[in-house]
């Protein structure tokens, strides 16, 4: 076979030294990744040695080309007589060792924890992490955290502590916290800061967790906790507008009987009048004196009550969310102040109760038969006709007894109409 030594400035010798230069630089590339990986000591000893081989082949191939003709050193002479096939195979066998090698090392990185392996698994966490030196001095950040950091400051992360000034100014900071909600696609993100200890070396550790979730949760608990309160109330207004109400129909009720009795009283009185022999003066003395006590009494009673029907309809209906507005100037008259302040509170819980409204509109118009009266509320327009019962038939009984009329419209809303005798 031919010597090296005969083919130098061929084709052959040059691809020969292409080869080695190839070897060379991957075996280069493996001897940091063994070093980076922290593999034994004796894999990185090997390597030296094949990767010093290479080199001392391709130093004796370039010199053989540049001392070709002239005085050479015993070694330079003895390569320059081994045949080019020699160097042919060694580089076949060392770029079989070289893929071996890089299998191996490939190998090694994906079954075993590694400085690489570590921060790739970092940079495919969700949360945004960042380690630091007390001075801000950036030791550690993933991928998350970096594009925070651009989109929040416009500026690459250089700095921890001046990344945190900035995130603070910007939200809702607390001692270690800060909050930034985004408006426009209503993200929320939490930054917390915190001093850690690793190997008598203080870090600071800035985390950025996505809370927009948590955060729609905590604002949809706190909406349907403020409803429940609201709720609550309201529940609290109709009890005590309730006991209110049978507390006035049962005071209305005994009233009535009462009032039937005085009538019954002066009608035998009137018949006593008229026939002495038919009736019995004792029984009717006694009935004549009964219902006198009970006017005094219920006179007295008005006289000492300081609450004015109307004022207390009003704040009955605030109680329960209802806003009532008075046009006009309300009656003077003690019993039709009475009766208007009970067409209100009535109006005003059927506007919650069955309209689901807050708005009650009172206006009172005199003219010279009377006093008409006009209760409208914003609640929902009835679907089906209007039975009258309980409230609303206390009150047109209540509005007949005063010789009133009582009218109840439903469109354009829903609206009573009270039209009382005397201007009140």
């Amino acid at each position: 076979m031919i010597p090296v030594a005969d083919l130098l400035g061929s084709k052959l010798h040059h691809l020969l030294q292409i080869i080695l230069l190839i070897y060379l630089t991957g075996q280069l590339y493996l001897l940091i990744l063994t070093v980076r990986l922290h593999r034994p000591q004796k894999f990185w000893i090997v390597m030296t040695a094949f990767f010093s081989l290479g080199w001392f082949i391709l130093a004796m191939l370039s010199d053989i080309s540049y001392r070709f003709g002239k005085e050479t050193f015993f070694m330079v002479r003895a390569f320059e007589g081994l045949p080019w096939g020699f160097y042919l195979v060694y580089e076949i066998l060392m770029m079989g060792y070289l893929f071996a090698a890089f299998l191996n090392c490939h190998r090694f990185i994906y079954t075993h924890l590694t400085d690489s392996s570590i921060k790739e698994t970092i940079d495919l966490l969700p949360a945004g992490i960042l380690i630091s030196l007390p001075d801000g001095t950036v030791e550690m950040s993933n991928v998350q955290m970096n594009d925070l950091c651009e989109e929040l400051t416009n500026r690459p992360l250089t700095n921890a502590n001046q990344f945190w000034k900035t995130i603070k100014a910007s939200g809702e900071s607390g001692q270690s916290h800060v909050l930034i909600r985004s408006e426009e696609d209503d993200d929320a993100l939490l930054f917390s800061r915190s001093p850690i200890m690793i190997e008598k070396q203080e870090y600071v550790q800035i985390l950025a967790t996505d809370v927009t979730e948590r955060y729609q949760a905590i604002e949809e608990v706190q909406e349907k906790n403020r409803q429940l309160r609201e709720y609550q109330n309201r529940m609290k207004s109709y009890q005590q507008l309730a006991a209110q109400t049978i507390r006035s129909e049962e005071i209305l009720n005994a009233r009535r009987i009462v009032h039937d009795q005085e009538g019954h009283a002066l009608l035998t009185a009137r018949y006593y009048l008229e026939h002495p022999e038919n009736v019995n003066p004792e029984a009717l003395l006694l009935m004549l004196r009964q219902t006198n006590e009970f006017l005094l009494r219920e006179a007295e009673d008005t006289e000492e009550s300081d609450t004015d029907p109307i004022e207390d309809a009003a704040s009955m209906a605030g109680a329960i969310g209802v806003k009532i507005v008075i046009s006009g100037d309300p009656p003077t008259d003690p019993k039709l102040r009475s009766l208007v302040g009970y067409a209100m509170r009535e109006c005003a819980a059927n506007t919650v109760k069955h309209g689901h409204g807050d708005f009650l509109f009172v206006s009172t118009e005199r003219f010279p038969e009377g006093l008409k009266v006009r209760l409208i509320n914003n609640g929902i327009e009835p679907t089906e006709p209007i039975r009258e019962s309980g409230g609303l038939l206390s009150l047109r009984h209540m509005t007949e007894e005063a010789e009133g009329k009582m009218i109840i419209e439903t469109e354009p809303s829903f609206t009573v109409e009270l039209t009382l005798p005397g201007l009140g």
